[in-house]
Parts: structure tokens; sequence; C-alpha cells
């Protein structure tokens, strides 16, 4: 590769990353982080709620399950929030973690 076909990968590259940090940075892509954000604190907040009222009224087994399951939720809509984060600006990657836990 010669140096002038370097120079416009690089410039390319530049030009491309440039698009992408203009479309996560729009407002709608702001509010989009913001519910994102919202949520994952909403769903945090219901478990640590909620898990010791189940460890309660049935048993710490069934109470750490829920646990269990509600943080396996938490951490599949952050998979999931971030798949849809780039969805648009032109990710080319195919599979991944989020196809190995499904």
């Amino acid at each position: 590769m010669t140096k002038l076909e370097r120079s416009r990968v690089k410039e390319s590259l530049l030009v491309e990353d440039k698009a992408v940090e203009e479309v996560l940075t729009s407002p709608p892509m702001a509010e989009y982080y913001d519910l994102q954000r919202r949520l994952s604190l909403q769903m945090a907040g219901l478990t640590l709620a909620i898990t010791p009222l189940v460890c309660l009224t049935y048993s710490v087994g069934i109470g750490l399950s829920y646990l269990l399951g509600a943080v396996t939720g938490i951490v599949y809509f952050r998979l999931l929030a971030k798949s849809i984060a780039v969805v648009g600006v032109g990710s080319s990657r195919i599979g991944g973690l989020r196809h190995l836990l499904v």
C-alpha cells in the first residue's frame, strides 16, 4: 500500500469516526441513553427492594434464585441496549456474545 493510499484510508476512517460520533451524541441518542440509564436504575432498585421480601416470604433459596434471575435480566438488558445503540451506525459485526447467550 502506498503512502497516498494509506493517507486516504486514514482520512476515510476519521470521517467515519466523526459521523459515528455525531450520531451517538445527537439529541435522540442522548434521550435514548437517558432512558437506558433510568431503566437500569429502576431494575436495580426493584431487584434490591424485592429480593429481601422474597427471602422473608418464601425462603433464602428462592430469594437467591430470584436474585440470580433478576441480575441475569439486567445483564441481558445491557447487552440488548448496546446492540440497539449501534443499529444504523454501520456495525458490520455479526454474531457476538448476545447470540451466545440466547
